[in-house]
Order: structure tokens, then C-alpha cells, then sequence
């Protein structure tokens, strides 16, 4: 289970002017088992950038894939301080600012461990995640990797995965994320909607729809309007149309239920394509599968149909190796509850592989199993994956 870490500082939701950018370098995602490398920041005071702070450590081993991602060899960390000197400068340097990171619970989770182990002190600033905030924007990204929200606002990182090059891409971003307001409104798909086609098919229909679904109620009610339809609150016999999100519809499919037997059932995306938006919800039901897998995968249905869709496990694909704590069963349900899916192997879709202690003991060791040997083949070739602890897993569903 999650690491307590009960004076770690709190994750804001707001843009502080003043703040200092962290980034780390590590030889994994576990801060029990693995070692950081590198720690660079950046103090910004009213928006400015005033001070820089960057350190190698010592470490006398580096994982191959870690080396050729970074650049960072044990030959360069030979005469670099420990890390508790540096840990010391890092906390003189960052003094009660608010931390501002990307993914930044996994940089406050590594400094706070290691502060306690090494210094006997808390890390307790506050901290605000540019990974979380790019969740809740409307910019029209696949992924939401640091690389990925650089490339669209236009900012070149000459050195991406190393810790201070790392900040000023973190600062970037995050400073357009604080200028420009329109990056948090929802686009005004009613403009966009062919209404002409929806009128055609909802016109004088009672409609009803359920879920959680990817725009706004209010626009789901205005289209519905537009095209000439009655909106429904409460199913009767007499609804003719019921719209299901694309989770609630998947799952009444695979359930063969037939509780909207007197009404045509439409998906979420069914939905999106009568008004010819250009949207599309992913559908947790995959066709083509092995029938192994598939049996397996489709045992773990949400229990719940409203997704914080800025939850790190949200529109994920998670797969799990090695002894959990706890069955796989319900770690899968974990995922899904929280808006993720599950495989039971690492393809280019996977984002997450979750490996259990042991086994990622022993890949520290260098017995690496082939999902985590793949793993770090498509890293390196620039998959959006991460392999990371059971510990780190627990983290994610509790830091968030």
C-alpha cells in the first residue's frame, strides 16, 4: 500500500507568481529502492526567472536504458557530491517556495524520502503538478508528456530528460498555462455542430442521455435543443432516444441489458458523429483480442460512471507483472474505477507497466522480465510508458 507521508505539502490549485521549478533525474520510479541523479530548479520570483540550481550526485550504478535516455554515465557521477550534500543546498535553495513541477508527485515523493532518510527532515512545501493542469485544458494533445505540451506551445528543449533543461520547459508551459485563460474553456462545440443533421435525426424525439461524457452537460442540452429534440431527465417507456457515454454504453452492451429495451440506444460517439463533431471517446471494449486476454480484461467493469479526467489513471492503459500485495484482480479494478484500462501485455498503447516488488527488486539486480525488458525498448524509442513499483502505483491513486 501508498508510503504515509504525513508532512508532505499540499497540492494546490492555483498559479502562484512566485515558485521554484523542480525537476529530478532517477535510476527508476521507486524512492525506496532507486537513487537520483540529477536535481535542477529554477526560483521564479513574480514570473521571473532569478536563480538557477543544478547538481549531478554520485551513483555508482546507472541502468543502460536510464544512461541512454539521459546521457547521465556513472563515469560522469564519478566526482559529483553524495546526495545528502546536495539535498541540503537543494532545500537552502528552494526555502518555502511552492514547488512547480511536471508530474511533480513523483519529484516531491523521491526529495521527501530521501530528506527523511538522509537529513532527518520533512520536505513539506506546497507543490503545484503542470501535468495535472494540462488535463483539465482543452488543448488537443494525444499524450500530456512535458515533450508533448512543448511541441505545442513552441518551445525547444535542447536537452529534454535532463533535470534543469527539464525546469525551463516546465516553466514555460506553466506560464502559458497561467497567461492565457482560454486554454481552460471548453470549445463551443454548438458552433461546430452540423445541427442540420441533428435535427434530422432528433427533431420532435424525447431524448434522454446518461453519464459522464466528454463536453459539458450544458452542450449536450443545447444541441439537443438546436436540433429540435425533448430533453428527458427521468426514463419512461416514452423516451424515444436514450444516449449512454461511451463507458455506460459499452458496459450495457456487454451485459446485454435490457433495461432501455422500448427506446433506441445511442453511444456517446454515435452522438458525436449525427452532429459531425470531431470527437471521439476511446471504447473499453476491444475487438480482435486473444480470447484469453479478452475473458480476463472484460471481468474488471467500472463501478462507477463519473472519472476525474485529471487523475494520472484516467484514459490510461495499465498492465501488471510480478506478486502485487494485493490480487491482480483488484488492482485492475483500481484502474478502472479510476477511468483507466487494463491489458495483460505491453504494446505501444501500454502507459503504465506495474511490477511487483519483487520483481522490481530483481530488475534492479538485473533480472529483467520480458514485459519489462519491452518496456524499456519502447522508452527509448520515445513510447509514452513508464515502468514503475507497486509503491509508485499506490502513490498515483493516492497523491492525485
Amino acid at each position: 500500500m501508498s508510503k504515509e507521508r504525513i508532512y508532505k505539502g499540499k497540492s494546490l490549485d492555483t498559479f502562484p507568481d512566485t515558485y521554484t521549478v523542480l525537476d529530478i533525474e532517477t535510476t527508476g520510479f521507486d524512492p525506496s529502492n532507486d537513487k537520483i541523479l540529477e536535481i535542477g530548479a529554477l526560483k521564479v520570483f513574480n514570473g521571473n526567472i532569478v536563480e538557477e540550481f543544478e547538481h549531478l550526485i554520485y551513483c555508482e550504478a546507472v541502468p543502460p536504458y536510464i544512461s541512454s535516455l539521459t546521457g547521465i554515465t556513472p563515469d560522469i557521477l564519478k566526482s559529483a557530491p553524495p546526495l545528502e550534500h546536495v539535498l541540503g543546498e537543494f532545500l537552502d535553495f528552494a526555502e518555502d517556495f511552492t514547488i512547480v513541477g511536471h508530474n511533480v508527485h513523483f519529484d516531491i515523493n523521491f526529495i521527501y524520502d530521501k530528506c527523511l532518510m538522509h537529513l532527518n527532515e520533512y520536505f513539506q512545501n506546497n507543490f503545484v503538478d503542470t501535468l495535472r493542469i494540462s488535463r483539465r485544458s482543452n488543448i488537443p494533445c494525444d499524450n500530456y508528456k512535458l515533450e508533448t505540451l512543448c511541441s505545442y506551445f513552441g518551445f525547444v528543449n535542447p536537452r529534454a530528460h535532463r533535470a534543469l533543461d527539464d525546469c525551463y520547459a516546465t516553466n514555460f508551459c506553466y506560464q502559458r498555462f497561467m497567461e492565457d485563460d482560454s486554454l481552460f474553456k471548453e470549445p463551443d462545440y454548438t458552433a461546430l455542430a452540423n445541427v442540420e443533421s441533428g435535427t434530422f435525426y432528433f427533431s420532435g424525439k424525447q431524448c434522454l442521455y446518461h453519464g459522464s461524457f466528454k463536453i459539458s452537460d450544458e452542450q449536450i442540452e443545447k444541441l439537443l435543443q438546436l436540433s429540435g429534440a425533448r430533453h428527458r431527465s427521468i426514463y419512461t417507456q416514452t423516451v424515444d432516444i436514450v444516449i449512454l457515454s461511451q463507458r455506460s454504453y459499452d458496459n450495457y452492451i456487454k451485459n446485454n441489458e435490457g433495461y432501455f429495451s422500448c427506446s433506441e440506444v445511442l453511444s456517446e460517439n454515435d452522438f458525436y458523429k449525427i452532429f459531425n463533431l470531431p470527437l471521439e471517446v476511446c471504447q473499453s471494449s476491444k475487438s480482435g483480442s486473444k480470447k484469453r486476454e479478452s475473458l480476463k480484461v472484460s471481468d474488471i467493469r467500472p463501478q462507477c460512471d463519473c472519472f476525474d479526467t485529471s487523475h494520472p489513471l484516467f484514459g490510461q492503459s495499465c498492465v501488471f507483472t510480478g506478486q502485487l500485495s494485493i490480487p491482480r484482480k483488484e488492482a485492475m479494478q483500481i484502474v478502472v474505477d479510476h477511468g483507466g484500462f487494463c491489458t495483460s501485455s505491453v504494446t505501444k498503447k501500454t502507459n503504465f507497466l506495474i511490477v511487483g516488488s519483487f520483481e522490481y527488486e530483481s530488475r534492479l539486480r538485473g533480472d529483467k522480465s520480458s514485459k519489462i525488458i519491452k518496456a524499456e525498448e519502447s522508452i527509448l524509442k520515445g513510447q509514452n510508458i513508464q515502468i514503475v513499483p507497486e509503491q509508485a502505483f499506490w502513490d498515483m491513486v493516492n497523491d492525485a
